[in-house]
């Protein structure tokens, strides 16, 4: 519930209310255990921090997600993480470190796809 009330904040620009369900949700996912949660609660206090213009958090937690790749089964929360990553180093100017999570994005990405398209051939 705390990512889509962030979630909701950030849509509407309220970035510093969005960052403090974030972090709730956050110290919640920790003591569950829950890294998925985890995983989407860091993308989405970094996603307030990169439009409040806190670069160096926004990146911090965009890594943290990432780092979670290998505990999630939810692809679909590393293609948001990456996603972000590509859209904070192109609004920093770092044109090269954008293009290369972008790259891993749209790879997760057809990953993903591919995986759907397997599992929908193999329900027929």
């Amino acid at each position: 519930m705390a990512d889509l009330q962030a979630e909701l904040l950030i849509k509407t620009g309220r970035y510093e209310e969005a960052s403090k369900y974030a972090v709730e949700g956050i110290q919640l996912a920790r003591i569950e255990g829950n890294d998925e949660r985890l995983c989407d609660l860091r993308t989405v206090l970094g996603t307030s921090y990169m439009y409040s213009s806190r670069w160096n958090l926004a990146e911090k937690c965009f890594k943290e997600s990432l780092k979670l790749k290998d505990k999630i089964k939810g692809e679909y929360l590393l293609i948001k993480a990456y996603k972000q990553m590509g859209e904070l180093y192109l609004i920093l100017g770092k044109i090269e470190l954008s293009e290369e999570y972008c790259g891993k994005r749209f790879a997760w990405e057809k990953r993903t796809m591919m995986h759907l398209g397997i599992v929908r051939q193999l329900s027929h």
